[in-house]
């Protein structure tokens, strides 16, 4: 008997109509949705399988030349050139 009333209510709920209306905001949002649940996904997997390589991968060598730190207060940029004042044309008069 139970399953009787299982298939009738069911029943009804499939044959009812369903006034929905879905506009064209609606479909890019949804696409939108999936397609950043896929890069995240994707992201996820990325990180957490460079952390699984990296808990079975041998560490480097370490030569001796190598296992000073770098100088952490030397900047790494090139030195910016200046050109000298004599050389600056002087500013232009307003006419």
């Amino acid at each position: 008997m139970t399953s009787l009333a299982a298939i009738v209510a069911s029943w009804d709920l499939l044959s009812s109509a369903v006034l929905a209306y879905l506009d064209p905001g609606a479909g890019s949002f949804v696409l939108q949705a999936i397609i950043g649940a896929v890069f995240s996904v994707g992201f996820v997997m990325r990180n957490y399988w460079r952390g699984l390589l990296s808990a079975f991968r041998r560490p480097a060598a370490v030569d001796a030349d190598s296992a000073t730190p770098p100088d952490v207060d030397a900047d790494p940029r090139p030195p910016v050139r200046h050109a000298d004042a004599a050389s600056q044309s002087p500013p232009r008069a307003a006419a």
